[in-house]
């Protein structure tokens, strides 16, 4: 895939040299971010992706937990470098962690992260309810929206 400014993006496994820049990103952009064992840990147990400039630089991350024995699959966690929103690396790295031979997919969401939201939407995942006070925040706890995407009713 090609940005808007021309850059080519590729997506691969995560593995551990990407971990202090996957935790920059999430630094960044969490309001309650994951420390690096977290990550480290979820690199080596679960499907973690990374967005990646031809230079190697990490510009994204995703990370899913595929239960086969029930065919459903969780996002766990997702998130671009602030310089790189807007420009379809969220979208990229969403499809990919989507491209699973699963019923269902959940995940959690900020109901104040509209943007996000969006993003979700626009790939056919549904609102299936809150979890109150999910995320910790600097100014006390924020809900979350359930959402799930259902692969087989997008086939139709």
């Amino acid at each position: 895939m090609q940005t808007k400014a021309g850059q080519h993006i590729l997506i691969r496994r995560m593995v551990e040299q990407d971990i202090a820049s996957v935790y920059q990103i999430e630094q960044d952009t969490a309001s309650d971010p994951w420390d690096e064992k977290i990550f480290l840990s979820c690199a080596k147990i679960y499907d973690a992706f990374v967005a990646i400039l031809a230079d190697n630089t990490v510009i994204g991350f995703g990370i899913i937990v595929v239960y086969d024995n029930i065919q459903e699959a969780h996002i766990i966690n997702l998130a671009v470098d602030i310089n790189w929103q807007n420009q379809g690396i969220g979208s990229l790295l969403l499809q990919h962690l989507m491209n699973n031979k699963v019923n269902k997919i959940f995940l959690e969401v900020n109901v104040n992260n509209l943007a996000a939201i969006s993003l979700y939407e626009k790939f056919h995942f549904k609102r299936v309810g809150i979890r109150k006070n999910y995320y910790n925040t600097k100014d006390g706890k924020e809900d979350a929206l359930v959402l799930l995407h259902v692969p087989a009713l997008q086939a139709k």
